[in-house]
């Protein structure tokens, strides 16, 4: 059976996905964010770039990955950079690497900032739009909102 990674929000806690793998009988590696939500820094963890090395570390045989939010993005940042070992990827509440503002989505940097005062300043950096690469990304794709 394959391994399955599984990668939280922009709030960064590795528990947030356990209850359901629990119910569903998943058995996965669970990544938490350093320096995002509550979860403490790590000094070579600097951008989001370094969150997909690091996870990117770990894809050495097949993989699914269970992501959600900011986590989706790293999810197909690494089927576009792993596209012979990430089998399948099941996406939930992700802006799928496009500008969401364009498409009348809400900002969320004030509220998570408000909420997360001591998380790392780098999670407010505008990230990469994916919308020319998305076709590349040929794995199953289950993704709800």
């Amino acid at each position: 059976m394959p391994k399955t990674l599984v990668l939280p929000g922009a709030a960064g806690s590795a528990t947030f996905w356990r209850p359901v793998a629990s119910h569903a009988g998943l058995e996965g590696l669970f990544f938490a964010w350093p320096g995002l939500g509550h979860e403490p820094p790590q000094g070579d963890i600097r951008s989001i770039d370094d969150l997909v090395d690091t996870v990117g570390a770990h894809i050495t045989e097949p993989v699914d990955i269970v992501a959600q939010s900011m986590g989706g993005f790293i999810a197909l940042r690494l089927a576009l950079a792993f596209p012979h070992l990430v089998r399948r990827l099941v996406l939930t509440t992700t802006s799928g690497g496009v500008p969401v503002a364009d498409l009348g989505g809400c900002p969320w940097r004030d509220d998570y900032a408000r909420t997360f005062p001591n998380a790392a300043l780098w999670i407010a950096d505008p990230v990469s739009d994916l919308s020319a690469r998305l076709p590349a990304v040929t794995q199953p794709l289950t993704c709800s909102a």
